[in-house]
């Protein structure tokens, strides 16, 4: 289901820059949710002494549940889990978060290469740079569509903002732009949408691939 959220001030036809999460948003599975939440509880038996039971207990607790997409981003409630920061970056760089090719849907390219002619558009994630290249070529993402990827870079020392409002204002600041010319294009409300309505931005969450596609079709192109 698309939902849509939509400051008062904004009018797609002042819209200049159209920002996309990238995991679960460029590219979906069926059972995505699933290796995500595998994935977060491989994280914590590792990282820890826990159980997987004592693991899946904690997880139920704080919400990383399959039927709950609404989650915080998990990097921002490991201290619940016993896992620090440079343990939780650590874990990320050497056991890389994929789903199999052979599983994954994709918007074709086609579209996002349409867009770029009437829209600046932008990746905005707190995985890591080298982590997303690696995604796109296996799954055939043409990041060239894009005008540019920001997210934690090694340069940077992996370091991972709590929030993407830094990302977002970044951009505007970049291209002299007001949030209402901003829309934001991501899976989940709070790590992606919210950020952009706290700073008076929009948003609109997908939970497909095939829903992002008819979305961009239907309404920017």
């Amino acid at each position: 289901m698309v939902n849509l959220y939509l400051n008062e001030n904004f009018n797609k036809a002042d819209c200049k820059i159209i920002i996309f999460d990238f995991d679960e948003t460029l590219y979906y599975a069926p059972n995505i949710r699933q290796h995500s939440i595998n994935y977060q509880k491989s994280a914590i038996t590792t990282l820890t002494n826990k159980t997987e039971e004592e693991a899946e207990k904690l997880m139920k607790q704080y919400g990383y549940t399959l039927e709950n997409k609404n989650a915080e981003a998990f990097g921002n409630s490991i201290q619940y889990f016993g896992i620090s920061p440079d343990d939780w970056d650590k874990f990320k760089k050497e056991h890389l978060f994929l789903v199999p090719k052979e599983e994954i849907q994709i918007v074709p390219n086609e579209i996002f290469k349409a867009l770029s002619k009437k829209y600046k558009l932008y990746i905005v994630s707190r995985d890591f740079f080298e982590n997303i290249g690696v995604k796109a070529n296996l799954y055939g993402i043409d990041l060239s569509n894009f005008d540019e990827i920001i997210c934690p870079k090694a340069e940077d020392n992996y370091f991972t903002p709590k929030s993407k409002t830094p990302y977002y204002e970044m951009i505007l600041k970049k291209n002299n732009c007001k949030p209402n010319n901003v829309i934001v294009i991501g899976d989940r409300y709070k790590v992606d949408i919210l950020p952009i309505e706290e700073i008076g931005g929009s948003g609109i969450q997908i939970q497909t691939t095939e829903e992002l596609a008819h979305t961009l079709k239907t309404q920017f192109l």
